[in-house]
C-alpha cells in the first residue's frame, strides 16, 4: 500500500468517526430536549404553574420522536460502517419510546380536550 493509499484511508476513517460523533450528539441532544419535557411532566401534578409551559413544549414531542429515529438510525449506520455494531444500544428505542408515551399521557390529562385530540392526532382540523 502507498503512502496516498493510506492517507487515503486514515481520512475516510476520519470522517467515519466524525459521522459517528456528529450522529451521536444530534441523537443525545434530542434525547435531552424529551427528557426535559418527560420530567416536566412529571412534576406538573405537584407543580401546576408548570402546566402552560409543558403544554406548549408538548407540541414538540412528536417532532422530537422522529427526529431521535431519524438520529439514532445515522448513528446505527455510522456504527456499522465503522465496524462497531457492537456499541450500538439496542433497548435505547424502546427507552425513549416508553419515556415519549409517558409524557405524552401526562400531557393529554392536562391538555383542554381540542389541545390533546391535536397532540394525540397531529392536527386538530377534522377529517372528511
Amino acid at each position: 500500500m502507498t503512502g496516498s493509499e493510506k492517507e487515503a484511508m486514515e481520512r475516510e476513517r476520519r470522517v467515519l468517526h466524525r459521522a459517528k460523533t456528529i450522529a451521536m450528539l444530534n441523537r443525545d441532544s434530542t434525547l435531552n430536549r424529551m427528557k426535559a419535557i418527560a420530567d416536566m411532566a412529571s412534576r406538573v401534578r405537584d407543580a401546576s404553574e408548570l402546566k402552560p409551559k409543558l403544554l406548549t413544549a408538548a407540541g414538540d414531542l412528536d417532532s422530537l420522536w422522529d427526529t431521535f429515529l431519524r438520529h439514532n438510525d445515522a448513528v446505527l449506520n455510522a456504527l456499522l460502517d465503522l465496524d462497531l455494531a457492537s456499541e450500538y444500544s439496542v433497548t435505547l428505542e424502546a427507552e425513549v419510546r416508553t419515556l415519549y408515551f409517558d409524557a405524552r399521557s401526562i400531557v393529554e390529562e392536562f391538555a383542554p380536550l381540542h389541545t390533546s385530540r391535536a397532540l394525540s392526532h397531529g392536527s386538530s382540523r377534522s377529517s372528511t
